[in-house]
């Protein structure tokens, strides 16, 4: 396993083997035990590497007034927004283009519930009550109320769509794709100017 490809070792090959096949056979399943068990210990560290050296990874340490960690941490936020919209939606459903990849959980027909969970760790995030008191300590109610808004109506199709997305009618698709681009628009344009911050570059902002 070690020696295997990310593929192999995480979701897609256990995806694979779990929904792609009416029964297992026994080095099936000695796969997926070993394979769901590689992941979370992988997982674990990753989680435990995070609690113990926040400060460091977030670099919070350097000096009173140091945005560099708030600079990180939204610029990851928006990758990761950028990269769902991009790799998840636009691309395998050749919404601006040919259709490139595929759905995530496409196996399992579940990629909603991927989309689904990104989204919830999104607005837990964005509607953080730390986050939310920064900006209406500096009279940025509307940005905290924009970024809700449009996290909520993503959230709210999201909820009327099929478990694959692939299925929805293009409109559908269309529409969702449109308010995952307000959301990077709002966290480009309003939140991170209003916290200071720069929009630094990634592989999905179009540059």
């Amino acid at each position: 396993m070690a020696n295997e490809s990310a593929i192999v070792q995480g979701v897609p090959g256990l995806e694979e083997a779990l929904y792609a096949n009416d029964s297992l056979d026994a080095a099936q399943c000695a796969y997926v035990i070993s394979a769901s068990s590689a992941l979370s210990t992988r997982l674990k560290d990753i989680e435990k590497n995070w609690q113990q050296n926040a400060t460091n990874l977030l670099a919070i340490d350097k000096t009173a007034d140091s945005d560099q960690g708030l600079n990180q941490w939204f610029n990851s936020l928006l990758s990761l927004v950028e990269t769902m919209k991009s790799n998840a939606i636009d691309q395998p459903l050749g919404l601006t283009g040919k259709v490139k990849g595929h759905l995530p959980a496409a196996t399992a027909e579940q990629s909603r519930a991927i989309i689904n969970a990104k989204l919830a760790t999104l607005n837990e995030v964005l509607t953080d009550p730390v986050l939310t008191a920064i900006l209406g300590s500096n009279n940025e109610n509307e940005v905290a109320d924009n970024l809700s808004t449009a996290l909520a109506d993503a959230t709210t199709l999201l909820a009327q769509m099929p478990e694959d997305l692939g299925t929805a009618d293009k409109a559908t698709q269309q529409e969702l794709f449109d308010h995952l681009t307000t959301i990077t628009r709002i966290i480009k344009r309003q939140l991170i100017p209003t916290l200071g911050i720069r929009v630094g570059f990634n592989s999905t902002d179009g540059d």
